[in-house]
């Protein structure tokens, strides 16, 4: 999820990259990812006044440093409204995104696949912390028969498959199929389920058929990320999905049982990760196929050593105070997800710039700014439910 970097030296590209990933992530309601890099913008931008020697420009740059943090701690606040307003949405109609294009255009399904496509990751396999079970079975289900297609081909076997990755939020699900994509030279394609639902009948059946058919022309090799498949999965007996869902079901299983049974346009690679933080409401049909597919895999929140190497990545290009000490903080975040201490490391850097701002001058990030915003940010999986994901494991998970 994380890799390490030499410290970087004042840079404006480095300033201009950031604050344009920043609103790029901003525009897309990723409010998380924009807060990172409006951080990391505004310590950018402090090296730069360390730098200048002209009077003028280093007061244009502190007005925009102190615009920048306020930009961060406004994602924070976008992001909590955000969540709040997803978990009541996301099963209301289930008009949102591709869907509502089809409710302004009657019975008409218009579906782009390219705009699923994110062909910048960056990450990469070996960079992620943690999760060795995880990605021995994606190794297994993927990289393996990827990277020698045509011996698997031979015996007739198509690479691909299905692979159902559950867990507390902020695990880095998402962060872990894009890497194994990057591993073998895969399209990426990142699908938030709720965009695929319509309250139009049958139209959301056909944004599944037109999603899978779209992948399968445009891409000989592809990971398709379903993100909050439960959207579409819960079982109907569970009471927690709408009409829509119900009917869906239907398509997904054929199309994920076409993965590998059909020829012609149906022999592409294509393996589907899904992704979810409620496993329990998922159809028991569906649980079988990600069964014969890939498995189920447990993505749990980070052990101690993980959380001390993920700190650290954090702060690697970071002006650090002398005392902050990382096993320290490793054993204060018992229960925090990789996101979480994410959370925590950039508030804290946004806590000591605001301070220096307000001294006019350099604050290094010390342990009293990260233990601050330790006790202010809590966990996001509270403990019953963490054990409620233990047990599921223990009763459906691979092992």
């Amino acid at each position: 999820m994380f890799s390490s970097q030499a410290k970087a030296a004042p840079n404006p590209d480095i300033f201009k990259n950031h604050f344009e990933r920043g609103m790029e992530a901003f525009g897309r309601s990723e409010f998380r990812v924009a807060k990172v890099h409006f951080v990391d913008a505004a310590l950018a931008l402090e090296k730069l006044i360390e730098g200048s020697h002209l009077p003028d420009v280093r007061a244009i740059r502190k007005e925009t440093l102190v615009e920048l943090t306020e930009l961060a701690e406004l994602c924070d606040e976008a992001e909590t409204k955000r969540v709040s307003q997803s978990a009541a949405a996301s099963r209301a109609d289930g008009v949102s995104g591709a869907a509502r294009k089809s409710a302004a255009g009657g019975d008409q399904v218009s579906l782009n696949v390219a705009d699923f496509l994110f062909k910048d990751s960056r990450v990469r396999f070996d960079e992620i912390i943690g999760h060795e079970y995880a990605k021995d079975r994606l190794r297994d289900t993927m990289i393996l028969p990827f990277r020698h297609s045509e011996a698997f081909r031979k015996k007739g076997i198509v690479p691909g498959g299905a692979l159902l990755l559950f867990g507390p939020a902020g695990t880095g699900k998402t962060d872990l199929a894009a890497a194994a994509a990057a591993e073998v030279e895969a399209d990426f394609y990142n699908v938030r389920c709720s965009d695929l639902l319509s309250k139009w009948y049958g139209d959301s059946e056909r944004q599944v058929k037109a999603l899978f058919s779209g992948i399968r022309k445009e891409s000989p090799r592809a990971i398709l990320f379903l993100d909050d498949c439960a959207t579409l999965f819960a079982s109907p007996a569970d009471g927690s999905t709408s009409d829509v869902g119900r009917r869906v079901l239907g398509e997904f299983n054929v199309e994920l049982q076409g993965i590998k049974s059909r020829g012609g346009e149906r022999a592409s690679e294509l393996l589907v990760i899904a992704a979810t933080n409620e496993p329990w409401i998922i159809d028991p049909g569906m649980l079988r196929r990600f069964q014969k597919g890939g498995g189920i895999v447990y993505m749990p929140l980070p052990e101690l050593a993980d959380r001390e190497a993920i700190f650290k990545v954090k702060c690697v290009n970071d002006d650090l105070a002398d005392d902050v000490d990382f096993s320290a903080l490793a054993v204060a975040t018992d229960g925090y997800s990789g996101s979480d201490i994410t959370n925590v490391c950039q508030s804290a850097k946004l806590a000591a710039l605001k301070e220096g701002i307000a001294r006019n001058t350099e604050q290094p990030i010390a342990q009293r700014h990260l233990l601050e915003q330790i006790s202010r940010i809590k966990p996001a999986t509270p403990k019953p439910l963490l054990e409620r994901f233990e047990q599921w494991n223990r009763d459906h998970g691979a092992h």
